[in-house]
């Protein structure tokens, strides 16, 4: 009863404390609202946002029952250790990850060195390496791709919560609301430009409360990379480059914090620190396994005797070496059996294509020989028909004549309709057989006779 008595004093003092700035501020940003937070649960994440705010609710409920003060934001917290319990196994994956590609660093270091005029190639053999000690190097990227679709959830979960003045009592003991204080001006609307030398959101002692969190999330970000980050070689450009952006990304974050919800900065602080506690236990025997073997922990043994680190060292090159030249020299009999392969295939286009040209050459051929054959046929057809109307038109006056003189004996309509048939019959058949037509001739000549 004395905490909850307690947690109530303390919402109202909160609530006493909020000046009338913030709250006309805060009326006056309820009539911006963006569109994805009037209706926060449509789109792809809208079933995840309503979980995440049915939960928050739920939990919180359930914290207020047993009397735990400022419930809402212990309640996100909660959702952080239920979201990183879920996650251990990928977070364990990346830890494994991060330490095997500590080990082989001087390997990768050892094959830069070697290609430095042909980065093509050192890029293979390092992903070669990858591949033959059974590293993926992007496993580190694992838990931070899981999580991306919880944080963006959350993210319109508290400010719908915000917007529908849920959060407006959900202080979390410095932090006056954890909706705050982006609901004002959105983004860092609420801190700049100053108003009478203090931000938009109100005076300095209300303001400055939201800026307690982002100090802190920005040094908690600085300690976990002294914690977890392998040691840095000066000498090692690339590695000046990489340290250089991590020390720019708290800062980053830190800002980024000062343009969400404050809620949404206390799961980020939250998972900073359950995140670097469960790396640095994994890191000391937690159960992360390493890939490979520590190079300074390998011992080639000759029955009880053992070699110097250094021989061991020459001994794996000189294998390393002799690997690398059979590599090349099973490339090298790939290589040129590709290509006598192609030329091969090349020989054998090309007499096909031959054989299709000396085949299209001999169809021609025959074709225009056809067509010659043809035209001469005809030829010799128009001609024997010209003989063979010529011939008719002898046999047709010879009959006519013949018919003449039958008439003169008194049958003459009968002999002139005979030789009209006869003519016709002699056309006809002359049409029909122009070649046997000489033949039909000789028999119209005797038969005269």
């Amino acid at each position: 009863d004395d905490a909850a008595s307690a947690a109530v004093d303390a919402a109202a003092a909160v609530q006493a404390a909020v000046p009338v700035e913030a709250a006309d501020a805060a009326a006056e940003a309820a009539s911006t609202v963006p569109d994805y937070l009037k209706n926060p649960r449509g789109g792809m994440l809208g079933p995840l946002v309503g979980f995440l705010e049915d939960f928050l609710k739920f939990t919180e409920g359930a914290l207020e029952a047993v009397g735990v003060p400022y419930s809402y934001g212990w309640s996100i917290v909660a959702l952080t250790l239920i979201v990183k319990l879920a996650t251990f196994p990928l977070t364990k994956t990346q830890v494994q990850s991060s330490l095997s590609m500590q080990r082989l660093q001087p390997q990768i270091k050892a094959i830069q060195a070697r290609n430095q005029d042909n980065k093509e190639a050192s890029q293979q053999e390092i992903a070669r390496l990858y591949r033959d000690a059974g590293v993926n190097p992007l496993a580190g990227c694992l838990p931070t791709i899981a999580t991306i679709p919880i944080f963006i959830s959350l993210y319109r979960a508290l400010g719908a919560a915000s917007v529908e003045g849920y959060l407006d009592d959900a202080a979390f003991y410095f932090i006056p609301s954890l909706g705050g204080p982006t609901n004002v001006g959105g983004g860092t609307g609420w801190l700049f430009p100053l108003v009478d030398g203090h931000p938009p959101l109100g005076p300095w002692e209300y303001s400055g409360r939201y800026l307690i969190l982002p100090f802190m999330l920005l040094v908690s970000q600085y300690l976990t990379q002294g914690l977890v980050s392998p040691p840095q070689n000066d000498a090692d450009e690339s590695q000046k480059n990489t340290l250089l952006i991590l020390k720019f990304l708290p800062v980053m974050i830190a800002w980024f914090s000062l343009n969400v919800p404050a809620g949404l900065g206390i799961y980020w602080f939250t998972n900073n620190i359950v995140t670097t506690g469960i790396q640095v236990y994994l890191k000391q025997g937690g159960g992360a396994a390493v890939a490979i073997p520590d190079p300074q922990d390998l011992e080639l043994k000759a029955g009880t005797a053992k070699r110097s680190s250094s021989e061991d060292r020459d001994a794996r090159e000189q294998v390393r070496v002799a690997e690398q030249e059979a590599r090349r020299a099973r490339f090298a009999e790939k290589r040129e059996s590709e290509q006598a392969s192609a030329k091969v295939r090349a020989a054998e286009r090309s007499a096909a294509e031959g054989a299709r040209k000396e085949e299209r050459a001999r169809q021609a051929a025959a074709a225009q020989k056809a067509k010659e054959a043809l035209e001469a046929a005809n030829a010799a057809a128009a001609a024997n028909g010209e003989v063979v109307q010529a011939e008719v038109s002898e046999v047709s006056a010879t009959e006519a004549s013949t018919a003449t003189e039958a008439g003169a004996d008194g049958d003459q309509p009968l002999a002139a309709e005979a030789a009209v048939a006869e003519a016709e019959t002699v056309t006809a058949a002359a049409a029909a057989a122009p070649a046997k037509q000489p033949r039909k001739r000789a028999r119209r000549k005797r038969s005269k006779k």
